[in-house]
């Protein structure tokens, strides 16, 4: 088992709430009122905002054809009331960053939020593992996952 289905799995198996979300803060996309110029600055930033501990994974990817690094918050043995609070504050952390949206994964769904409306976008379960993706993917320690969405 590698990191990612280490990771990922965890959250499928966990009797609390474990739950994951994934931010770029490079590229924004809109007018951003932060601006993070490293991913240790970023995960600082989002420590103090989210009010929460996590554990932090670097990705490197490619969305839309246009490559970024983002990062993986992995949350764990949190109550689901903390998990809706910690996706709202999230969504306003990648507003403030200029992102279009955020990524989270939980035992039940995973789900793409528009940080400019708050809405829900998109909706899946699960992840899949990719050997040569040349779009829409994520990879941590060489090994290339996306998360299974509905559009």
């Amino acid at each position: 088992m590698n990191q990612v289905q280490s990771i990922l799995s965890r959250v499928e198996s966990s009797p609390m709430t474990s739950l994951i979300v994934f931010m770029s803060w490079q590229a924004p996309r809109h007018e951003s009122t932060l601006h993070c110029a490293s991913f240790e600055t970023f995960v600082s930033l989002a420590k103090s905002r989210l009010q929460s501990d996590f554990t932090a994974h670097k990705l490197n990817g490619v969305y839309g054809g246009v490559a970024e690094e983002s990062c993986m918050m992995q949350f764990d043995n949190i109550n689901q009331l903390d998990a809706l609070n910690l996706i709202e504050d999230a969504i306003l952390l990648g507003k403030d960053l200029g992102q279009d949206s955020i990524l989270t994964s939980s035992v039940k769904s995973s789900r793409l939020y528009s940080c400019q409306s708050g809405h829900v976008d998109a909706v899946g379960q699960g992840y899949q593992l990719l050997e040569n993706p040349a779009d829409n993917y994520s990879e941590l320690n060489g090994v290339k996952f996306s998360l299974n969405l509905e559009f």
